[in-house]
């Protein structure tokens, strides 16, 4: 199998999962930021829901970059972003938030870390620590064969 097929197959195989929860972490950060910076932070200044949002989007962004590039802590950095959405979004209910938005934000939260936890995604990233292996296999060939 050539390079091009091996990346095509790879692609085909495990894209949808992982654009899936990409998408719905996203979704659940930047809904729980609205839904936090709505509730009980409200008197807050609202450049700080911004700057909220921003540091959690680099963070997840972050995350995900480390995992496809094969660190096994990337995914913790994942599942850690989502609890902590998860566990911020809670307490809203209290002030009576708009049940749709917060159904919401519970679900996508919620449903990224099944997606996390399916049998496709682990196999996605055996695959992408056994694809950095190898990147660090042929960095040493090649600095030897110098």
């Amino acid at each position: 199998m050539t390079r091009d097929q091996e990346l095509q197959a790879f692609l085909s195989r495990y894209f949808g999962v992982f654009i899936a929860e990409f998408f719905l972490s996203c979704m659940a950060l930047g809904g729980t930021v609205s839904l936090v910076f709505s509730t009980y932070m409200r008197s807050s200044d609202p450049e700080l829901s911004v700057m909220v949002l921003a540091a959690a989007g680099v963070l997840s962004v972050a995350s995900h970059i480390a995992m496809v590039r094969g660190f096994a802590w990337g995914v913790r950095g994942v599942i850690g972003i989502l609890v902590v959405a998860l566990l911020a979004a809670l307490p809203s209910y209290g002030y009576r938030p708009h049940m749709g938005a917060y159904i919401s934000v519970l679900v996508f939260g919620l449903l990224a870390l099944l997606i996390i936890n399916s049998q496709r995604y682990r196999e996605m990233r055996v695959r992408l620590v056994e694809y950095r292996d190898i990147r660090k296999f042929n960095r040493r060939a090649a600095k030897t064969s110098k």
